[in-house]
């Protein structure tokens, strides 16, 4: 990707807000923080063992990197198309 190119995504990136999207995660607690959880409730833990417990994090989208994707698939047309589709998420 030429220098100008990168430079004028990385402007208008800046512009645009901050979005965020939620993400699955996995944590990994001892037996003694779970039972301090709502988790805890209903199962029996051991103290030192260690659990998976599934998640949703928020993440901020990276607008930059999304639109220089978009300008390698579809070119200007996918830049465009990214800034539309963050200004419909914000409506």
């Amino acid at each position: 990707m030429k220098k100008l190119i990168s430079k004028q995504i990385r402007e208008y990136a800046e512009k645009l807000p901050l979005v965020f999207e939620w993400e699955d995660d996995v944590v990994i607690m001892q037996g003694w923080e779970l039972k301090l959880t709502p988790y805890g409730d209903n199962m029996t833990l051991e103290d030192d063992s260690y659990y998976s417990v599934p998640m949703y994090k928020m993440r901020a989208v990276l607008h930059e990197q999304q639109m220089k994707d978009a300008y390698k698939k579809e070119g200007v047309d996918g830049v465009v198309k990214y800034i539309k589709s963050i200004s419909d998420k914000l409506k």
